[in-house]
């Protein structure tokens, strides 16, 4: 993703479970208003334009009247049950990366500047959304694979199915502390590997997801990795393509 002088840096998908469709509770005698703990507020709504290009050559074309779309949003978030014509109730996305307190991009201008593995690792709390798996490296020789982003925790149950507005049980209680994200220094193997598999085993306290990818393609690299670090005393630029290049599907 990205390097300085001092330290490098990649990412992959954590497959983290950051979203939840929440099932609006509409007032009983006015279906603009949505339950919010004790009290029933109105939805807020907002006209979006969505501006159309016409085919080439578009100068010698009329111009397309832009799509106009109301947009509805709860504390939860927009309504996307709204775009389903004739779809009945509300049905919100709450996700982590529709925060209006997002800092990320305050993190990727820290890491940019970072010098070493603890200024590294300091800018990981600003980083909200996508939850990644980020692979470093410096000039100390120092290695790591480290869990970033928001993730939430819920008051219940593990995001399988929709929940309820306006219940306090199927709230989130915050997110999964960035000093407690998975982290892997300096391993004994000499190598860190991800391919969108688990980055925590079953002793983790906090839920990342129901949905990680299976092992066998983090197994191959790995194996690739032993294989070349037991014939030789270091992995160049000619091996990390081969093992890219690589077609066997354990």
């Amino acid at each position: 993703f990205g390097r300085n002088e001092r330290i490098s840096w990649a990412g992959t998908n954590m497959m983290a479970d950051v979203q939840d469709i929440v099932i609006e509770q509409l007032h009983p005698g006015n279906a603009a208003l949505y339950k919010s703990g004790e009290q029933w507020l109105p939805f807020e709504s907002k006209q979006e334009y969505i501006h159309v290009k016409p085919d080439f050559p578009d100068a010698l074309r009329m111009p397309y009247k832009p799509v106009e779309v109301v947009v509805r949003k709860s504390k939860n978030g927009p309504i996307i049950s709204d775009v389903v014509k004739g779809a009945r109730g509300a049905y919100s996305l709450k996700w982590t990366a529709l925060s209006i307190a997002d800092t990320s991009y305050e993190f990727f201008y820290r890491v940019n500047y970072a010098q070493n593995w603890q200024e590294f690792k300091s800018s990981l709390k600003f980083h909200v959304a996508p939850a990644i798996n980020i692979i470093y490296a410096d000039v100390e020789n120092n290695i790591a694979l480290v869990g970033a982003g928001k993730i939430p925790i819920r008051r219940q149950g593990k995001g399988y199915l929709p929940t309820i507005g306006g219940e306090k049980e199927d709230q989130w209680q915050g997110y999964v502390p960035a000093l407690s994200m998975p982290i892997d220094l300096n391993p004994p193997a000499g190598f860190v590997v991800n391919a969108n598999n688990a980055n925590a085993d079953a002793t983790y306290p906090y839920f990342i997801s129901n949905d990680f990818a299976q092992e066998f393609r983090a197994k191959r690299i790995s194996d690739l990795l032993e294989q070349k670090i037991s014939s030789q005393t270091y992995v160049d630029i000619k091996d990390m393509q081969q093992i890219q290049a690589d077609l066997l599907d354990l």
